[in-house]
């Protein structure tokens, strides 16, 4: 299922070359902490959230530019993997991000952007309340993303699975959140999210206030390839029958359909 994830903060610590425990493999992590909050009406910026991520690099063509990073830059980070995790040291909830890039940016009093475009499947159905003295109307819904792989034979694999809530006070979406069902496969669209504790099991549960909401279609069998009575060839000049021929080459500019 889809993650796609831009987030801007503050680096707290220097990025830090390291090997795992098990296999000496390298990698590269640091951290950094994104600050929501909003401009008062005077203008003057108020903190009201801080979520630390921790950034850890596998790819090691990407690790020597991220030595660079050092504790207080401004930095934003595109990600389309992630785990949740707790610091052994702090207690602390953390969002571990596999960055795909990751810019340095100036500015030190802008708010810190937050995007996520997340596909995840319906888990509940949706729920209407009032809250606050004005009993100002509200809708939720819990989803859940999972990660994984296809396998060579075709068959999603998850590997992690990560419960969300949606809550939308916005009274143009509140109706498509009611009209959704649990089983339904939906993309959001979020730039504003907090941290709440699950009522079920007590962890900390990822809030998004989302922007869009769209149901997605059910993805339908995979088309089938037929290939008979179609011929390539070879490097060396040889034409046989496409069905003899591998479907992933290592040269392609000596493969030619005919």
């Amino acid at each position: 299922m889809q993650f796609d994830c831009l987030v801007e903060g503050t680096v707290t610590a220097d990025a830090e070359s390291r090997t795992t425990d098990r296999d000496g493999r390298p990698f590269v992590t640091f951290r950094l902490d994104h600050q929501q909050g909003y401009h008062d009406h005077d203008g003057a910026w108020r903190n009201t959230l801080r979520v630390p991520y921790e950034i850890t690099c596998w790819d090691r063509r990407v690790m020597p530019s991220l030595l660079n990073i050092r504790k207080g830059q401004r930095v934003v980070v595109h990600a389309t993997r992630f785990k949740i995790r707790t610091d052994r040291r702090t207690g602390e909830t953390l969002f571990d991000l596999t960055p795909d890039v990751v810019h340095t940016v100036a500015g030190s009093e802008q708010p810190h952007t937050f995007q996520l475009l997340l596909a995840a499947q319906v888990t509940g159905s949706a729920q209407s309340r009032t809250v606050g003295a004005d009993q100002r109307p509200m809708v939720t819904v819990r989803v859940e993303h999972q990660q994984g792989y296809y396998n060579n034979f075709g068959t999603w694999k998850t590997t992690l699975r990560t419960p969300y809530h949606l809550t939308s006070f916005d009274e143009s979406l509140m109706p498509a959140l009611r009209g959704i069902h649990r089983g339904q496969r939906v993309l959001v669209h979020a730039t504003r999210f907090n941290i709440l504790p699950d009522d079920a099991s007590g962890e900390d549960l990822f809030n998004l206030t989302p922007d869009i909401v769209r149901v997605l279609a059910e993805p339908g069998p995979a088309p089938q390839r037929h290939r008979d009575g179609h011929t390539v060839v070879t490097p060396h000049g040889e034409r046989i029958d496409a069905d003899k021929w591998p479907d992933v080459v290592t040269d392609l500019e000596f493969v030619h359909h005919g």
